[in-house]
């Protein structure tokens, strides 16, 4: 496996058989989410977007969470992945599209930056998923943009 010296995850020693199946997807799926989350400088007390709700938006969720993040914007439109977003970390779920998806995200993230000064913390927008077109001025991205 290329470049598997990267991507090795230890499973402890005593861990339920079973459970294997499901602990194959460390090495690939939660680690693209968490190289995003670390890309992204998430840390204590961010602010951070995920775009996409499915297995690498989620392992994102987990990673920021995990990484400190305080306000964690899930964007995705599936009750079912966005529940278990929740339950992962994410503090806020945001269905609307396109300009409609946006204005929300900055909605909540203004609320936050409104308790005052000594709250003002960067916004990171992790991306799952395939590659877009690079953020354009007025995006979601405006503030500190990592993709």
């Amino acid at each position: 496996m290329p470049q598997a010296d990267g991507t090795a995850v230890v499973i402890p020693e005593g861990t339920d058989e079973s459970l294997m199946p499901s602990l194959l997807t460390l090495p690939d799926v939660y680690l693209t989410g968490y190289h995003a989350a670390r890309q992204g400088h998430v840390g204590p007390g961010k602010t951070v977007t995920v775009i996409g709700d499915g297995a690498v938006g989620l392992s994102a969720v987990l990673a920021s969470k995990e990484l400190g993040a305080e306000t964690i914007i899930l964007m995705g439109r599936h009750a079912s992945r966005t529940n278990l977003g929740r339950k992962f970390g994410a503090t806020h779920v945001v269905a609307e599209r396109g300009g409609a998806g946006v204005t929300k995200v900055i909605e909540i993230t203004r609320r936050r930056l409104a308790r005052g000064p000594g709250s003002r913390r960067p916004h990171a927008r992790l991306r799952a998923g395939v590659r877009h077109r690079p953020p354009r001025r007025g995006d979601l991205a405006r503030r500190s943009p990592t993709v």
